[in-house]
């Protein structure tokens, strides 16, 4: 069933759903226009006019991440932005994300089950 308004059941707008989908809604179809003139012109604003290299984090575990991975690397680099992509196996990036996050939000690099080299002395403090 198509309709013309959002209905509770909806997930977030601005989502890609198929206009085959009953959660569909042609209002919804044309809120964020594939437009890579606009977002060129956004990186250029932003101070990146010949766009930047990066790399992105997925992992190779499951078949559809890194597809969706390769499909993100393709859009970005038709707008000058260059993804190098890494993808290791689900534990290694979980760590990763782990370790980086940490490091974000206290400085210390986390390890596995939260410790990290500061702490591990300590540990008799957590039994």
């Amino acid at each position: 069933m198509k309709t013309d308004e959002p209905q509770a059941v909806l997930p977030p707008e601005h989502l890609a759903i198929a206009d085959a989908s009953e959660f569909y809604s042609p209002r919804l179809a044309s809120e964020w226009p594939h437009d890579p003139e606009m977002a060129r012109a956004l990186l250029a604003e932003a101070g990146y006019p010949d766009g930047f290299d990066g790399a992105m984090l997925s992992t190779a575990q499951y078949g559809m991440l890194p597809s969706r991975a390769e499909v993100c690397q393709a859009y970005l680099s038709m707008i000058g932005v260059s993804v190098t992509l890494n993808l290791p196996e689900w534990t290694t990036r979980t760590l990763e994300v782990t370790i980086a996050a940490s490091l974000i939000a206290t400085g210390v690099p986390l390890g596995p089950m939260g410790r990290s080299g500061r702490m591990a002395g300590r540990t008799r403090w957590f039994r």
